[in-house]
């Protein structure tokens, strides 16, 4: 697996979580809106909020505050592995998993570090 942690000015247009990632926001955000399976949701999102893809990726449309993110990026053949040659991602949408956020709050703090 890999992470990215990133800082997304409010307002820079559409951006995406691509298929397959975790995405974990730190910012809160009111009015967020998303366009995921052919559905387009608006939202307020909490801080810590999950977001998980299977083969739908996910587009922001709308976010009004900077984002501070975590997105990890699962290694699909492990992933395979697992799920018996099935990619295996149960897909979630501000999803509150206190596990992953936990886990995510440790990769950040590696990536502000530069560890």
């Amino acid at each position: 697996m890999r992470s990215e942690h990133s800082w997304v000015p409010a307002g820079e247009g559409p951006t995406r979580t691509g298929s397959y990632q975790v995405r974990v926001s730190f910012s809160a955000h009111q009015g967020v809106v998303y366009r995921t399976a052919n559905r387009v949701v608006e939202t307020d999102l909490g801080a810590g909020s999950v977001f998980v893809t299977g083969e739908d990726s996910i587009t922001w449309l709308r976010v009004r505050e900077t984002t501070e993110a975590l997105e990890i990026y699962p290694d699909l053949g492990f992933l395979r592995f697992l799920g018996g040659g099935e990619r295996e991602l149960e897909p979630a949408a501000a999803a509150r998993d206190g596990t992953v956020l936990a886990i995510s709050s440790i990769l950040k703090q590696a990536h502000t570090a530069r560890a």
